[in-house]
């Protein structure tokens, strides 16, 4: 026991361990640093992200608006091309005259969506909902017109066809039906774009443009559920985790977002659309 004493008490054996404490103190520390500079810079680069992804979002958004506008102007203008052509048509008083009048659909390109938006982290269930929605609703449009396009073709083409077994009275008349009846489907397809389609993205333009400002302000303020009193679990699920959540949302912008429709339509119509 004294020999063991004297071991342990010895300034060789205290120097060793010393030495393997010192090391081992040193490597933690280094571990500790390395990881809490890992962590650092994560929550660096997940803000990043976020910056990047919200900076993304009101590109889009941008672009998606000015490109419907511009596509709602292209029709309108070939809706009034249509009626020009149904007037013509109906002036026609020669009993023994077809009538082969038509114009040209307008080149519309397709309304421009950000697929890479669907796949970045906002950190927010309400922009990434409106973002789902925003695509939807920009295929769902392109298509539209494409569909469109393809039926004023069929209709042109059936109108010639007409031209061939009918005679010119019937088939003058039939043309003009069947032109008024393309110019009420192209225009429920206007309103629709005019109303939910536009303030869908203007909604979603408003909320992202508040993250930009003041991203944990706005994401409390609106969704989140910490220092806020809720009755059970199922009320706090209610307001921040459901799509009845998106609704309430929608209806604390109301007032901005019909302020920003109506700035949007000022400009669209001084701009002729």
């Amino acid at each position: 026991m004294i020999e063991f004493l004297q071991k342990i008490s010895s300034t060789e054996f205290l120097f060793k361990w010393q030495t393997l404490i010192g090391s081992a103190l040193g490597l933690f520390s280094a571990v500790m640093v390395s990881l809490t500079g890992f962590f650092i810079k994560r929550l660096y680069e997940k803000r990043e992200e976020r910056k990047e992804a919200v900076r993304r979002a009101e590109i889009s958004f941008a672009i998606t608006l000015n490109q419907i506008y511009t596509t709602i102007g292209h029709l309108n203008a070939f809706v009034s091309r249509i009626k020009g052509v149904i007037d013509d048509v109906e002036k026609i008083t020669d009993p023994k005259l077809y009538s082969l009048h038509e114009t040209n659909f307008p080149p519309i390109i397709n309304i421009h969506f950000d697929d890479e938006l669907l796949k970045m982290k906002f950190k927010s269930y309400y922009i990434h909902n409106k973002i789902l929605i925003i695509e939807g609703g920009v295929r769902w449009t392109n298509s539209t017109i494409q569909e469109i396009k393809n039926g004023f073709e069929r209709l042109l083409k059936k109108n010639e066809a007409m031209a061939e077994k009918v005679n010119p009275s019937t088939q003058r008349e039939n043309y003009t039906q069947n032109l008024k009846s393309y110019i009420e489907m192209v225009q429920i397809f206007l309103n629709s774009l005019k109303t939910i389609n536009i303030k869908t993205i203007v909604q979603g333009k408003i909320y992202n443009l508040k993250l930009m400002k003041k991203y944990r302000w706005t994401i409390w303020k609106y969704e989140g559920a910490t220092l806020k009193y809720f009755k059970n679990t199922k009320e706090k699920e209610k307001y921040n985790g459901s799509l009845l959540a998106v609704d309430r949302i929608d209806i604390l912008l109301e007032k901005e977002t019909n302020e920003l429709m109506q700035k949007v339509q000022k400009r669209a119509t001084e701009a002729g659309i």
